[in-house]
């Protein structure tokens, strides 16, 4: 108790002294000391506990210490005072009420010696108990071990009976000491009422002073969180007049803070606002560098979540967080804000943001080892949401069974395990494996049945909706969309969810028209700045297809631009790597594609290839320059820009395939821009038809010329057509690919029909044969190649060539051996003898790729690749393991620990060219990687090359390379030359020795 003359002093001699501790000191841990007394130790707290991370283990404070006495030098707002420790609950009031209004320092009895040590803003984290006999406290220690029922029925009993024999017989100070023991088990166990009970016969006990009051804030506290707001209120107001002869700024401020929390619990949250603004204010002019403090502004920044202010909500959590960063930096404290500040940011779409505060709250809860359960359980499953919210499934997966197995069966609420297999169950929906997500959402559902809050059900609800919307049940998800709604609060944004799935209902049973009030109404009362970009872009695409099955073209083209742009704005926040990116950005193409369509359908081609252009922009972009910022500056160029920038010569063809047709735009310098739809060449067409030639092509020499010829020809007249003329004129051609036409080999695509019963490959055009082929993701990312290379040199420079091949890779990969590889890279150094090193076996290593000298101009891997189409950050080449690397070269390590000048990569290796397919942004993969890495250009092929044909085809490439022709033509001359090959007894005319070797990226030699 405080050394204040003007305090009354408590009754009874026996707590007005000291309190004899004595316990022996044993080795800091968590645990509670067991030790037996010693009567020659000075009376005062033993210390008990110690957590590692607390304030206490930072002072230097060890178990078995001896508290004797407290002080704290004047403040702003108060006095300076002192005190002798006596009573357990004095170590919690001192660190409630004294410490916000200054630092405090302990004088303490150690091994023989006293010593002053100086406690830290930082929560002590530390447990202190008074005078007990060691059959106490060793009764104590066992009867811990028990859980709250068994507690309550087996030990409370007896310690009632305990205590009351020792109160009979005077001993007051045990009698005081066992009852806070026996409410802190109680607290600990959850079983408030009892503890609550005890705590009251404590405070009954102590004469009125600043101690007895701050009891009676600690029993309001506990009815708090028992959710009893009328007892709660009782106790706080008591413990308010208790102290009207001790005011301080901190007990007023405490007292406003409990009835914030009282008012909450009636649901006034305006009211709570109130007073815990007035709490904070009064704080702010007087101890800002306290917890208090910051809890304040936590609790402010919950309660204008409330309110939908996220503005204001997030200026207190960022208070909040600063003053716990400064004055509890990694405690449960720090972690709980922020992970209020990662559901806000997740909330307004800002994912990148929601992750890191995720991730930094996770790791805080993951280092204490006394963390329970539900708090990782519920932070995995944000991280999940987070991950779930970027079409990232598999991470998403793999937090949400994570967290399943932390919650096990009883470490968590049943509602809480409610909402990990709720959303198991919707990423399993969204994966089309509706068995899987009906069984998850079933047992969502059993385990919700259980909450007594509306919105728990509500939530499954809304995803059994649209489970049986995936399903096309639209009966049995329109009751469920139904039910669900009625528990749903107006204006949040499951509400707005449910309103767009009833809306998808409704156009599925070919009610448009009834849709469009849900989808206008859930617009207009879920404000922009509460929703993230995604929300509000599903929620206007939903707008804009329900427009177009009534045929309103002028408005469906104005919300499909509204969507495209939301779908923008969200993307600067989403994080992740560009794989989760550009996966996330796939929910878009609706928008941009129908653009195009709308665009072209009145006549305006210019604006249709802008559409085009915007669709692959934003991520190509911040690909390329490895900056959000400046892909912001523009994030497309229109066709005059793109035209500008061409070659002469270059004619330039783009592809945007839809579900009904396909559009091609045709530009080059000469004769301006051009679109041309292609009806009969719908995604799925091409897909069937692509797929198809692909094998023909596969089974080589087992199939007849005709069979291979004519679907060559069909597919040249589906997608070629009608630019045969541009073709002709035409000195290269430029080919930006969509969807699967990313997969077409258009080299060998066959320009005209050779003559009947034609057996000799010499008598087929394939389009290789006419004109040199390169390609790139679009028009955007081609010109910013163009922008990146110097003026054409006068003559043509010295190429130093690093090439890597025949890797020792492991045996566990089962890969086929490469007798072909080194031969390979033999050719090449015998083309260009002083100007190639080469690194083979155990020289082809990651570590020498790192290594490379900058003035490396084209880098050559004649070897493996292996490729994860589920996971492209996965897909890798396959170099020689040593002690410090794996073996593999991740396309991860490509884009972001290679620094690359050069001018062209060749990758060799089998399927370089693919990878996974992103829709606008093309094909994820090595060739990408590569270019992000700096590369201007790179040759990778489309499928598996037969090992010695590889070696031959790479001897013609890089010949016409040493003669100065530029990479395109050498690509094309290479192709030619592989053809005639047949005529010499040589079967690698066929188109799958040559046909798969694609050139990305600039055609110029620089």
């Amino acid at each position: 108790m405080p050394c204040n003359p003007s305090n009354p002093r408590r009754r009874g001699s026996a707590l007005c002294g000291l309190v004899l501790v004595a316990l022996i000191a044993i080795d800091c841990t968590t645990s509670r000391s067991d030790a037996q007394p010693a009567p020659d130790l000075p009376d005062g707290l033993n210390v008990t506990s110690v957590a590692p991370n607390g304030g206490g283990r930072r002072a230097g404070l060890r178990v078995g210490d001896i508290l004797i006495r407290w002080e704290r030098p004047a403040g702003a707002s108060a006095d300076a005072a002192t005190g002798r420790f006596s009573d357990p609950w004095e170590w919690t009031w001192l660190e409630w009420q004294q410490k916000p209004l200054g630092a405090i320092r302990v004088n303490l009895f150690r091994d023989n010696e006293w010593l002053w040590l100086a406690l830290p803003a930082h929560p002590w984290e530390t447990e202190v108990r008074g005078q007990l006999d060691h059959e106490h406290v060793a009764q104590l220690r066992e009867d811990r071990e028990l859980d709250g029922e068994a507690f309550v029925v087996q030990a409370l009993p007896r310690w009632t009976n305990r205590i009351g024999d020792l109160e009979r017989r005077g001993e007051r100070s045990q009698t005081l000491a066992l009852r806070w023991e026996v409410a802190q088990i109680l607290l600990d166990q959850n079983e408030r009422l009892q503890a609550i009970a005890t705590l009251e016969t404590i405070r009954e006990d102590l004469e009125p002073g600043e101690v007895r009051s701050w009891l009676s804030d600690f029993i309001g506290r506990t009815w708090i969180r028992e959710k009893n707001a009328g007892a709660a209120e009782e106790a706080v107001k008591r413990a308010f007049e208790e102290r009207k002869d001790w005011p301080t700024v901190v007990g007023t401020a405490r007292y406003y803070h409990h009835m914030g929390h009282i008012a909450r619990l009636q649901g006034d949250w305006q009211k709570a606002s109130k007073v815990w603004r007035q709490a904070h204010d009064l704080l702010a002019a007087s101890a800002p560098d306290s917890l208090l403090f910051a809890d304040l502004s936590l609790e402010l920044g919950v309660a204008a979540k409330k309110r939908h202010d996220y503005a204001e909500s997030g200026e207190h959590y960022r208070e909040s967080e600063r003053a716990y960063a400064r004055l509890a930096p990694g405690t449960r404290k720090h972690a709980s804000v922020l992970y209020n500040l990662g559901s806000l940011a997740r909330l307004q779409g800002r994912l990148l943001e929601a992750e890191t505060y995720q991730k930094r709250s996770l790791s805080i809860m993951r280092l204490d080892a006394t963390t329970p359960p539900k708090k990782m359980v519920r932070r995995l499953a944000q991280l999940a949401i987070i991950a779930n919210d970027r079409k990232d499934y598999q991470a998403a997966e793999s937090f949400f069974l994570e967290a399943l197995k932390l919650a096990g069966d009883s470490a968590v609420a049943p509602v809480e395990r409610a909402y990990l297999y709720n959303g198991l169950g919707t990423i399993y929906a969204d994966k089309g494996n509706f068995q899987k997500a009906a069984d998850q959402l079933a047992r969502a559902s059993e385990l919700a049945s259980e909450s007594s809050n509306p919105e728990d059900g509500a939530l499954i609800d809304t995803n059994l909706g649209f489970l049986n919307l995936q399903r096309k049940h639209y009966d049995l998800a329109a009751d469920s969309l139904h039910r669900a709604a009625e528990g749903l609060k107006r204006g949040s944004g499951l509400w707005a969810y449910n309103l767009r799935l009833q809306s998808q209902v409704l156009r599925g049973r070919g009610d448009a028209e009834a849709a469009l009030p849900l989808l206008d109404q859930a617009l207009d009362e879920f404000p922009a700045e509460s929703a993230s970009g995604f929300d509000r872009a599903e929620l206007l695409a939903e707008r804009a297809r329900c427009l177009a099955e009534l045929n309103r073209p002028g408005p469906c083209e104005d919300t499909w631009h509204e969507a495209a742009a939301a779908y923008e704005r969200q993307l600067d926040a989403l994080g992740g790597n560009q794989f989760v990116q550009a996966g996330f950005f796939m929910g878009a193409a609706d928008s941009y594609r129908n653009l195009v369509k709308l665009r072209a359908a009145r006549g305006d081609v210019a604006a249709a290839f802008s559409a085009n252009e915007r669709f692959r922009g934003p991520i190509l972009r911040r690909l390329m320059t490895g900056s959000p910022q400046q892909a912001q500056l523009q994030t497309w160029l229109d066709a005059e820009e793109v035209q500008a920038r061409l070659d002469p010569g270059t004619l330039m063809l783009s592809y945007c395939v839809l579900d009904d047709r396909t559009f091609l735009f045709a530009l080059d310098r000469e004769n301006g821009l051009s679109i041309h739809a292609l009806d009969g060449a719908n995604a799925e067409v091409l897909e069937r038809q692509i797929q198809d030639y692909r094998t023909v092509l596969a089974e080589g020499r087992m199939r007849r010329l005709e069979d291979l010829y004519r679907r060559g020809y069909r597919l040249f007249n589906l997608v070629l057509a009608p630019v045969q003329d541009r073709i002709r004129e035409a000195r290269r051609l430029l080919i930006c690919p969509d969807g699967p036409l990313f997969l077409l080999p258009f080299s060998a695509l066959v320009t005209q029909l050779p003559p009947e019963g034609a057996e000799d490959w010499r008598q087929v055009s394939f389009l290789a044969g006419t004109k040199p082929i390169h390609f790139a993701l679009s028009g955007t990312l081609y010109s910013l190649d163009l922008e990146a290379r110097g003026p054409q040199p006068i003559e043509s420079e010295p190429q130093h060539i690093a090439a890597f091949g025949a890797a020792l890779h492991t045996p566990a990969l089962n890969l086929p051996e490469l007798p072909q590889a080194t031969a390979e890279l033999a050719a090449i150094a015998g083309t260009f003898p002083d100007r190639t090193r080469w690194f083979h076996g155990e020289q082809a290593t990651e570590a020498q790729v790192r290594s490379l000298d900058p003035d490396t101009h084209i880098l050559h891997f004649a070897g493996h690749a292996v490729h994860d189409l589920n996971d492209p950050a996965a897909s890798a080449l396959i170099m020689t393991p040593t002690d410090r690397d794996d073996g593999k070269l991740f396309t991860w390590e490509i884009q972001e620990r290679l620094t690359l000048q050069a001018d062209l990569v060749v990758l060799s290796a089998c399927e370089t060219a693919l990878g996974h397919d992103m829709g606008g942004e093309g094909l994820m993969g090595l060739t990408r990687s590569f270019q992000v890495a700096g590369a201007r250009s790179v040759l990778a092929t489309l499928w598996r090359v037969e090992d010695r044909a590889t070696a031959v085809f790479m001897g013609h490439f890089y010949g016409y390379l040493q003669k100065g022709h530029p990479k395109d033509h050498a690509l094309q001359y290479a192709q030619q030359a592989m053809m005639r090959h047949y005529g010499q007894g040589r079967h690698w005319a066929h188109p799958l020795y040559w046909a798969g070797f694609q050139l990305f990226g600039d055609w110029r030699k620089q």
